[in-house]
């Protein structure tokens, strides 16, 4: 038993003494038996964590912005209106009396004359006249083909609201903004105190 125990001992030294990348941070075995224990250290041992270098903490300062121009949206009332429309109608087939000028040229009519004679008698003769060309207006059925065609109406358009955008000046101001900063531990109590006292005179905003 004490050999088994001698033989782990050594192959857990044989080991540490390998592990050259442990050496920088060192190896410690130990190992415990009723009535007996052995320990072994290698290398240096492990250095102890450092504390952090600083921390961050949130500051408020107050800051210029430049004035600009910014679009917003507004709802806004559209009184009732009427408002003249066009659409596209379909006129059925249709028959119409139409009136157009005619040329008629110069003819020769005989015409029958009413005359009286020296006793008194009345008596009627043919008498030849020359009509000259003339225009004249006639009236004739014209057929109207079914079609399309463009007519204006009036449409009424209720009140209503809606939203509309519009470009406003928004002048320049000065705002509280926050921002984080990192402070070192040996900072802090150098500086600790002008923090403070940072933030205590902007922590109103000034818009």
């Amino acid at each position: 038993m004490n050999k088994l125990f001698a033989s782990i001992a050594g192959i857990a030294l044989m080991g540490a003494v390998g592990a050259g990348s442990l050496q920088a941070q060192g190896v410690h075995i130990k190992i415990e038996k009723p009535g007996k224990s052995i320990e072994i250290k290698h290398g240096q041992p492990a250095p102890a964590p450092q504390p952090p270098a600083g921390h961050f903490i949130t500051v408020k300062k107050k800051v210029w912005v430049e004035g600009r121009y910014e679009t917003v949206c507004e709802t806004v009332w559209i009184p009732p209106t009427c408002r003249i429309v066009e659409e596209r109608v379909w006129v059925p087939a249709s028959c119409a009396i139409v009136e157009e000028k005619v040329y008629v040229p110069a003819q020769h009519v005989t015409v029958r004359e009413r005359r009286v004679d020296c006793c008194g008698h009345v008596y009627y003769v043919n008498v030849c006249q020359v009509i000259p060309a003339h225009y004249k207006t006639v009236q004739k059925h014209v057929d109207i083909p079914g079609h399309y065609k463009t007519v204006q109406r009036e449409v009424h358009v209720p009140g209503r609201y809606e939203k509309v955008e519009k470009q406003v000046w928004v002048p320049g101001r000065y705002e509280i903004v926050e921002e984080r900063v990192f402070v070192k531990n040996d900072d802090c109590h150098s500086h600790g105190k002008a923090v403070r006292v940072e933030v205590a005179a902007t922590g109103r905003s000034t818009r």
